[in-house]
């Protein structure tokens, strides 16, 4: 090999090896992916207005017991609520905010609006 040749033979593998323990990479060692906790998001119930009618999204929620469930208001013309038909829970929701609320109890709950009873779709919150 000529003297040229072999120089830039190392130079190559010079510039490789300095790209390894720059960029962390070693030859044949594994490498592991960094692990992140990232919480799961909390169930969601969302108001909108549908024209005259509210609606509740989804229309059927699942939850555990005392997990934080988020209940977003989108209506920008004003409050509503969530109410358990058998009055458990209830819990008012601003327009255009949000409150979290807590069921401590399994069972299934039909809730409803307090301030537009008969404006909104029938829905459920189901707790395990």
């Amino acid at each position: 090999m000529s003297p040229g040749i072999r120089k830039f033979a190392l130079a190559v593998v010079a510039v490789a090896g300095l790209s390894f323990a720059v960029f962390g990479v070693v030859p044949g060692e594994a490498h592991a992916t960094p692990a992140f906790a990232l919480a799961p998001a909390n169930p969601t119930i969302t108001i909108t207005n549908q024209g005259v009618n509210y609606t509740y999204s989804p229309a059927q929620l699942n939850a555990k017991v005392g997990q934080a469930i988020t209940i977003t208001n989108k209506d920008p013309n004003g409050v509503h609520s969530v109410t358990a038909n058998d009055r458990s829970f209830s819990v008012d929701v601003p327009a255009h905010s949000s409150v979290t609320l807590k069921v401590s109890k399994a069972g299934s709950y039909p809730y409803y609006c307090t301030y537009h009873p008969d404006a909104h779709n029938p829905a459920t919150l189901s707790i395990s």
